[in-house]
Formats: C-alpha cells, structure tokens, sequence
C-alpha cells in the first residue's frame, strides 16, 4: 500500500515538473489575432501561449469571439478543449488549424 503511495506522489511530481507557471489574465490580451482567410472553427494563439482561443464565424465581413482558458490551462488545438499546459506543445498550434476543416463535413459512413 504504501509503495503504491509513494508512486503516486512521485508520479505527481515529476507531472509538475513539466509544468510552467503562465501568467493570469483577467481580460483577453489583445493580439494580432485575425479570422481573415479562415474557415469557421477554433483558433489556438500562440502570441499568448495558447492561453487564449479564438472563434473564427467563417463570415466575411464578421468578426470574431475571443475567449480566455482558466487559469493555468491553455487551448489544445488539437482536441478543441483547454487543457494543462504539460499536454499542449503550443508551438505546434498554428500546424493544427486545418483540423477545423473537418467541420460540416461528413465521412463516407456518416450517410
């Protein structure tokens, strides 16, 4: 039982020590962020750490929604969802924005 414990703490450690403390917000942060030439879909913004997503309305002519994740949590691109920084490479969001191409779409089995 008690070795149980012991990696369990340990585990907990070490899942911290990938952690980085990111600044709190108390306002969205404003960036250079734009929808122009998107598809509808979610937006990871890297100019924050990805601690800020934005949503992009496919319009032309319309704005967008911006929204901030928890403290202590970032926008993970891939999964659409703010998740804990230690399974978020934000560097690599701008390389996932394509994944908002699969909305509205359907696959073969879907009709």
């Amino acid at each position: 039982m008690i070795s149980w414990l012991i990696l369990f703490m340990l585990g907990a450690v070490l899942q911290n020590s990938k952690c980085q403390i990111l600044p709190e917000y108390d306002t969205v942060p404003k960036t250079s962020f734009s929808c122009e030439g998107r598809t509808y879909g979610y937006y990871a913004d890297p100019e924050v750490n990805c601690q800020v997503f934005h949503i992009c309305p496919g319009a032309y002519g319309v704005g967008h929604y911006s929204f901030l994740c928890p403290n202590q949590t970032v926008f993970n691109q891939a999964y659409l969802v703010c998740d804990h920084p230690y399974n978020v490479d934000c560097s690599t969001a701008d390389g996932l924005y394509s994944i908002n191409n699969n909305f509205f779409s359907l696959e073969d089995n879907d009709l």
